[in-house]
């Protein structure tokens, strides 16, 4: 039985992605992303919940998760530069 998307958080495979997708939107939700960088083998699940192939949803506990954020949010402007880059970890 899949897991009702309102209990998940909602991700993007990529910076470049979560940032096209906020300005899309107006900023929304915000003007800020951090990377969450799930392992293999962790208590949290992954589903694919949109057409999207960027987008995922999360399922986990919010303590889960955090434990997998990796490096500071960075700054989404209007604009198409940034104030920043995701650390990139090489996987």
């Amino acid at each position: 039985m899949a897991t009702p998307w309102a209990e998940g958080i909602s991700v993007f495979d990529s910076f470049e992605h979560a940032a096209d997708r906020a300005r899309f939107f107006g900023f929304n939700l915000g003007r800020f992303v951090v990377a969450i960088r799930v392992r293999a083998g962790s208590p949290i699940s992954v589903e694919q919940t949109s057409r999207d192939r960027h987008h995922v949803t999360l399922y986990g506990t919010l303590q889960q998760v955090m434990v997998y954020a990796s490096g500071e949010p960075q700054r989404i402007d209007s604009d198409e530069e940034t104030h920043g880059v995701l650390p990139d970890d090489g996987r």
